[in-house]
């Protein structure tokens, strides 16, 4: 049986035209479909998806920043799929899915970080009244609270500084965008070499030829 020679010994011409060699990419990069946050805001605005209800208008600040951080984290990725215009809705789905949650967190997580000593220390607070004369008939199945009381309970609540920076600490979460942009992963090739060259002939006779030891 005859030995194959290694990938490095081994040769291949292809569709040699005029003595040049032409070839394309099979799939586009974030960067060819998205060169500028102006082309990225255009094809925002076409997407019949309800996107501004939810998400934001196109002149918002969120969709200049989801802009940037998924040129940040995918602009040189291959896309996977070879239909830039169906990828598209792929993409502003993920957006119109997952954006207004992200946005939310997003504020929440601001809130957090905004919170002083007084705030995180403050517990809960229960009181208990008691009336034995109330002004209103009082039923069981309601919720509010009689006008007229005879006595009164309160129990509040205080957490010390340990207590209360460790409730904070546990509640900051510095991975929301992340999660966020790791929804659109399956959009995208994350082989090595995920392009297959397309060849092209324009008319006449075209040769393969392998040739090694």
């Amino acid at each position: 049986m005859k030995r194959l020679s290694s990938p490095k010994k081994q040769k291949v011409r292809a569709l040699k035209m005029n003595d040049m060699f032409y070839f394309m990419n099979r799939n586009f990069k974030f960067s060819d479909i998205f060169p500028s946050l102006d082309a990225f805001k255009q094809e925002y605005q076409a997407c019949r998806l309800p996107l501004g209800t939810f998400f934001g208008s196109v002149t918002s600040d969120q969709v200049k920043l989801l802009y940037f951080l998924l040129y940040a984290k995918y602009g040189n990725s291959t896309i996977s799929g070879s239909d830039p215009e169906k990828w598209k809705y792929r993409l502003f789905a993920k957006v119109f899915q997952f954006g207004p949650t992200w946005l939310k967190r997003i504020e929440l997580q601001k809130s957090i970080r905004e919170l002083d000593l007084d705030a995180l220390q403050t517990g809960g607070k229960v009181i208990y009244n008691h009336a034995n004369n109330p002004s209103t008939e009082p039923s069981t199945s309601t919720l509010e609270e009689l006008e007229y009381i005879d006595d009164q309970n309160t129990s509040n609540y205080r957490k010390s500084e340990i207590e209360a920076y460790g409730l904070q600490w546990a509640m900051l979460n510095d991975d929301v965008t992340g999660d966020f942009l790791a929804q659109f992963r399956k959009l995208f090739l994350t082989i090595v070499a995920p392009d297959v060259p397309l060849y092209y002939n324009e008319g006449g006779n075209y040769e393969w030829e392998r040739s090694g030891n």
